[in-house]
């Protein structure tokens, strides 16, 4: 959870997600419109301006043009705006009636609301629905990444205890093999035994020391691979790993119906999936709004003012004697069908064929899948008890052949072969064990609830806080950074008191007797997992 890349990745994937939900949603921010011109004019005038204009050839004006208002987006699709207004007039008509200067005023309000095409909420918040289902897809996403990772360093703790005790087996097997070479030895010196013998003792013991050194090799391997998912944190660098808990066989009952059920509330493939096709179902919504006309209906509403100063134009707009008002509708009809919008509603509606099919497919792999971990599981279940009772056969079998060998009742190449088929046994009960382990993963993993049973499986305001987390400490000031962090522990801590409140179900194991213990750590070993019972 801390030091892993590809966890950290995800999680910053999914905090992108929602920061574009949030740029979505700011599509109904106002905006402050300000604007300011100045305008220079010298124009000859026609005919017909100077009848009007008292027989002035030429117009020469400086005007400044001030306006400023407030843009709105209505959730209904129609766009609204306030404004105020003023225009500082100087022209050379003004000083024939003795004015230097005239001020113009105007405030009032615009609306541009559409009836048909882009009308409504829907229409209006599909671009945040969509972000919102993407950020959904990205949580799931988070999910099954964190699912994969966990699961893999699990199964990668596993192989470290096989090849362990696979070192732990074939260390007796050696060891076995090595008492029949000795014994042989001492028979042949006193005369009991041939060269022969001798030879096969040897050959047998030679066979098993080159078995173990290839499992020491792999337990090397095995060991790297598990750092390899906290290869980030410094206590573990240059430093070989110890595997300290056993496999266990569960009591848990493992059905399908049950497990199908959980899979289908708590799976991130299907989950995702459903989110996806909720967004399907949005882009058909739009597209087949699209496909409408363009009627808006279009409304305004203002006051005039005018005067030879500011305040006399503003006192004479406020007496709301000088209206100015209207209202109209304005329509567009694509002359050839709409052929844009007419494709892309085709699209839309594949899109969602293809999001129900994704969504049948995934159910269906998860049927197969829970009905295959389902049955894998109590089959390797009733493997480990049919190895064990050949396990204590052979075992038994050995030490009889041992004690018979002692007495030159038989040879070593018997006693040998028994040994084998003991250390077989053994590999094959560790190996069904792991395999056992790993099929629970992958049945958790169907299921959706190995996050949910290692306890980090956090919603997304706790996501939210973990991303936020690990940003600030990079990204604020200290203090800031600080004060945050603070919050995000309390959340953490108060989290973690409602699931022990809550009491989560304990799991009852019972460990395979013959399944015995692993060696102590050695010095410079870092041990993992907690002390067997």
């Amino acid at each position: 959870m801390e030091y892993n890349e590809s966890v950290q990745i995800k999680e910053m994937e999914w905090r992108i997600s929602q920061f574009k939900t949030k740029a979505e949603g700011a599509i109904f921010e106002p905006e402050f419109v300000g604007s300011y011109q100045h305008q220079k004019n010298f124009v000859l005038t026609t005919a017909q301006q100077r009848t009007s204009l008292g027989g002035s050839t030429n117009l020469d004006e400086i005007n400044d043009l001030y306006s400023s208002g407030v843009d709105y987006l209505l959730p209904t699709g129609g766009k609204l705006h306030g404004g105020y207004s003023v225009q500082k007039l100087k022209n050379n008509f003004d000083f024939q009636y003795g004015l230097t200067r005239q001020y113009q005023t105007f405030g009032g309000m615009s609306l541009s609301q559409p009836l048909l095409k882009n009308a409504g909420v829907a229409a209006t918040t599909s671009g945040i629905r969509l972000a919102a289902g993407a950020s959904e897809v990205a949580f799931q996403d988070y999910r099954r990444q964190m699912m994969l990772i966990l699961a893999q360093a699990e199964a990668s703790y596993w192989d470290l205890y096989y090849f362990q005790e696979l070192d732990r087996i074939l260390e007796e097997s050696v060891n076995t093999a090595k008492k029949v070479f000795d014994d042989n030895r001492v028979r042949r010196d006193a005369g009991k035994a041939s060269d022969l013998e001798v030879m096969e003792a040897e050959s047998g013991l030679a066979i098993r020391e080159a078995r173990r050194n290839d499992a020491r090799h792999k337990l090397i391997q095995a060991m790297n691979r598990l750092v390899t998912f906290f290869s980030g944190a410094d206590e573990f660098h240059r430093r070989s790993v110890r595997a300290l808990d056993h496999p266990v066989l569960r009591d848990e009952p493992v059905d399908y119906s049950s497990s199908m059920w959980e899979a289908l509330q708590n799976n991130p493939d299907y989950l995702s999936q459903r989110a996806q096709l909720a967004q399907s179902n949005i882009r058909v919504s739009f597209a087949r709004n699209q496909r409408l006309p363009q009627l808006d209906l279009t409304a305004s509403y203002g006051l005039n003012g005018l005067g030879s100063t500011f305040d006399t134009s503003s006192a004479t707009m406020q007496t709301g004697h000088y209206e100015t008002w209207s209202i109209g509708v304005e329509l567009r009809i694509p002359l050839e069908g709409g052929i844009k919008s007419r494709n892309e509603l085709l699209a839309a509606r594949m899109r969602k064929e293809e999001a129900l099919l994704g969504l049948k497919s995934t159910e269906v792999d998860l049927s197969t899948a829970m009905d295959t971990s389902v049955k894998r599981i109590e089959g390797l279940r009733d493997s480990v008890a049919d190895y064990q009772k050949v396990v204590d056969f052979n075992q038994r079998l050995l030490d009889a052949e041992l004690s018979r060998l002692e007495v030159g009742k038989t040879d070593s190449q018997r006693v040998l072969q028994t040994e084998e088929k003991l250390f077989e046994a053994k590999r094959a009960v560790q190996e069904v064990l792991v395999d056992y382990q790993k099929a629970f993963l992958e049945w958790e993993i169907g299921k959706g609830t190995l996050l949910r049973s290692r306890r980090v499986d956090f919603s997304q305001s706790q996501l939210k806080h973990r991303t936020l987390s690990s940003m600030v400490s990079m990204k604020m000031p200290m203090p800031q950074a600080e004060r945050i962090l603070v919050d995000a522990k309390k959340h953490y801590d108060k989290f973690n008191e409602t699931l022990e409140l809550a009491g989560a179900p304990r799991r009852t194991e019972r460990t395979v007797s013959s399944v015995s213990a692993t060696t102590p750590a050695e010095p410079g070993e870092q041990v993992l997992g907690s002390p067997p019972n």
